[in-house]
Parts: structure tokens; C-alpha cells; sequence
């Protein structure tokens, strides 16, 4: 099982509009990672996002690009402050090639708690369009398998 953590692209001010939709340069930034999971022949069968317009609009372009329209859904528990252990148990029932798209700082929790970190500082950066794909052994624990940056 190969689980890929995205984090959604650069969004708008809530002061420019509170909903925070995708800026330009972020929008631009999924279009790269995209192009880059694309070659990189990567394969999911399901693409889970969060309620938040920035994390469903990143889901819509990756969605387009890899081609999974019909495998794009929204997941309650995927918000910032959510707690990860519960939704952990979502992703091990699952146990299918999974790609996440979500926001700080619950995407670095969630790769610590499958990387057993016990650190306050994080293990796993995320700038905005960022990728991380974990690979999630038979013993549920989990390693880097690589990142991609824009």
C-alpha cells in the first residue's frame, strides 16, 4: 500500500476571500506536481480530500491530470485540527494505493504517526503543492518512499 500525502496548493488570504480558494501560483504548483506523478506512473485507487475549497480544488486538478475523476471523494476528518489516529484507521481498513490531499498541520501528524516520530518538530515538510509518498508495510509502520517539492 503506497499512501501519498498532498498538501492542497497556495491559497488566498481569508481577508481576499474566507472561503481561500487556490491562487493562481497555486493552482499552477498542482499542475506541476501532477505532471510529475504522471511521469513518475503513479497509480491510486481512491483520492481523498477535505471540505475546504483550496484541498477540493488541488483534488480537482490531480483528480484531472492522473485521470481519477471517478475515484476523487471528499472525507470528513481530514480538516487542519482534526485528530489523526481516528482517521489512521481509515487509511489501514482501506489498504489500497490512497492519495490525501489536506492542510497543515494535520498531513505532518498523520506522516508521524505512521513514521512513529516522537518529536515536536516536524519530520516531514510540506510547502504548499508538496507530495510525500509513504509506503505502509504489512506491521503498519511507515517510510518515506520519496517527496516532491515544486
Amino acid at each position: 500500500m503506497k499512501l501519498y500525502l498532498v498538501r492542497h496548493g497556495e491559497a488566498t488570504t481569508e481577508e481576499i476571500n474566507p472561503e481561500k480558494p487556490l491562487t493562481e501560483k497555486g493552482e499552477e504548483q498542482i499542475r506541476k506536481i501532477t505532471c510529475v506523478l504522471e511521469n513518475l506512473d503513479v497509480k491510486i485507487s481512491a483520492l481523498w480530500h477535505s471540505s475546504k475549497r483550496r484541498a477540493r480544488e488541488s483534488a480537482q486538478i490531480l483528480s484531472k491530470g492522473l485521470k481519477v475523476e471517478d475515484k476523487l471523494e471528499q472525507k470528513s476528518g481530514l480538516n487542519p485540527n482534526d485528530p489523526v489516529e481516528p482517521f489512521k484507521q481509515n487509511i489501514l481498513e482501506f489498504k489500497q494505493d490512497l492519495m490525501i490531499i489536506g492542510h497543515l498541520p494535520f498531513l505532518a501528524k498523520l506522516a508521524e504517526v505512521f513514521l512513529m516520530a516522537k518529536t515536536s518538530e516536524e519530520i516531514v515538510t510540506f510547502p504548499p503543492g508538496g507530495v510525500v509518498c509513504l509506503e505502509i508495510t504489512e506491521n503498519q509502520l511507515a517510510k518515506v518512499s520519496w517527496s516532491v517539492m515544486p
